[in-house]
């Protein structure tokens, strides 16, 4: 029986050989990737969490024990992206702390529902005219020029954008809801949304450019605040 090297010795060949080799070679990696990862998380988690720091210690590991099972089963899944341009056990936990950081998101936003989502329609409204540490008063035409573009977006995430873009754009841009989130709830994907949030801007863009503005335009007009 093939003997585990320990994490420490491995070089990033052996890794890769081990977690794709069989039996106890193979076992014996994925058990010593499984304790990196964990303590690793644990500590991460624990340090950048404030939510995480403040609870019991075996609330966390038993947390960070659910996110390490999931993370090793993303880790094998993409082993043949690894270039080798990190060590592989920097480029391994990269992967656990996104996966983590992704399921702690999702956890926050469990009891938001769809129908949550489609009863917002709150416009878009201009941000505070000014500082309280300014000392320049607001420019009439610009807060005027200003008020014209959301007006201008506000009618066209109505009438241009299906009800899937307008509900996504506003939970996402808005609401600051996370795209893995609304993919789940809408019974899609990132790569879904993503388009579909790109086709929607694109007709936002469109309809800007027909009343002439320009991107570099809008941009001056809500810069600088």
């Amino acid at each position: 029986m093939e003997q585990s090297i320990g994490t420490a010795d491995r070089t990033d060949e052996d890794w890769l050989t081990d977690l794709a080799a069989d039996g106890a070679q193979r076992e014996g990696a994925l058990s010593d990737l499984r304790a990196y990862l964990q303590r690793g998380l644990y500590a991460s988690l624990r340090a950048s969490r404030s939510d995480l720091a403040s609870r019991d210690a075996d609330d966390v590991r038993q947390i960070t024990e659910d996110f390490t099972q999931e993370s090793l089963l993303k880790i094998l899944d993409k082993l043949s992206t690894y270039r080798g341009e990190s060590r592989f056990t920097s480029w391994a936990m990269k992967v656990a702390v996104r996966t983590a950081i992704s399921q702690l998101r999702k956890a926050a936003y469990r009891d938001l529902s769809l129908d949550d989502l489609e009863a917002r329609g709150a416009p878009l409204r201009l941000p505070p005219q000014a500082s309280v540490h300014s000392q320049q008063a607001p420019d009439p035409q610009r807060e005027a020029e200003r008020r014209e573009v959301l007006a201008v977006l506000n009618d066209a995430i109505e009438t241009e954008l299906s009800d899937r873009q307008r509900t996504t754009l506003r939970a996402t841009a808005f609401d600051g809801v996370p795209i893995e989130v609304m993919a789940d709830l809408m019974g899609s994907n990132r790569n879904a949304l993503y388009k579909m949030m790109h086709d929607a801007r694109r007709r936002l863009r469109d309809r800007l450019i027909t009343r002439g503005y320009t991107s570099e335009g809008v941009a001056s007009l809500f810069g600088g605040d």
